[in-house]
Order: structure tokens, then C-alpha cells, then sequence
């Protein structure tokens, strides 16, 4: 009879865990460290007549410890350093001495000189939604 009454304790016991554990013991999200990750080249081509601009770059992580995941946002940039655009993309597992390619494509209006880089740890997305995946095919 032991087994019988310890047998539906252990099951309440795991699922109380299970709970516990689903609903992340209110801890927040692990904060990734995005410090060392650099764009290292970068070429931006404007096709005025289809009004697009795209974006190829490199990032590098010099760093001792993978990034498991950064958001890196493309901002076009005209005369007087005017914004004209930006379009964010997740960079996923950058290991320790990786460089990695990607690509933007956003609208353009022809103007656009230049692009600047901003790169971010996973709570940009929170703010933003809207955002491709560099990884993805």
C-alpha cells in the first residue's frame, strides 16, 4: 500500500515542477552579450529605378564565447546624415572567430549614400516584431 500512496504524490510533485518550470519561476530573459560582434565589411547597392537598396555585409565575432543570437539593423543614410530607411535581421549561434555573410534588401528613393550599422542582443525584438532572419533560406 506505500506504493500506492507515494504514487500520486511523485505525480503531483512533477507536474507542480513541471508548472514551475514552464512558467520560468519569474526569472527574465538571459541577457546576451553582443559587446564584441563587429560588421566588418559592408557594400550597399542602390537601384534607384526599382527603388531598392541592398545591403551585403560581414559580421565577425571576435570574441572568446558564442553569441547565440544578435539583431543587427541596417540604417540608410543620405545627405545631411538623413535616415531614409532601416530594416533589422537576426544573426543566429555566431561561434568564437566566425564571420558571416548577410544580405538586406529595403526600399530606397535613389538618394541613399551610405549605410550604418547597429547591432543588438534578442530584446530588440521585442520592440520590433517585424524582422527577417539572416539564417533563413
Amino acid at each position: 500500500m506505500a506504493a500506492r500512496t507515494r504514487g500520486p504524490r511523485v505525480v503531483v510533485l512533477l507536474a507542480a515542477l513541471g508548472l514551475a518550470l514552464g512558467a520560468g519561476c519569474g526569472r527574465t530573459p538571459q541577457q546576451v552579450d553582443v559587446s564584441s560582434l563587429q560588421i566588418t565589411r559592408d557594400n550597399l547597392n542602390v537601384d534607384a529605378k526599382h527603388q531598392v537598396a541592398r545591403v551585403i555585409a560581414e559580421i565577425s565575432n571576435p570574441g572568446d564565447k558564442r553569441v547565440s543570437q544578435a539583431v543587427v539593423t541596417a540604417m540608410l543614410q543620405g545627405p545631411g546624415d538623413r535616415d531614409y530607411a532601416s530594416c533589422k535581421t537576426v544573426i543566429d549561434n555566431l561561434e568564437p572567430g566566425e564571420i558571416r555573410v548577410f544580405g538586406i534588401q529595403l526600399e530606397a528613393n535613389g538618394r541613399e549614400q551610405r549605410v550604418e550599422f547597429r547591432i543588438a542582443g534578442p530584446e530588440e525584438l521585442e520592440a520590433d516584431r517585424d524582422v527577417e532572419s539572416a539564417d533563413s533560406p
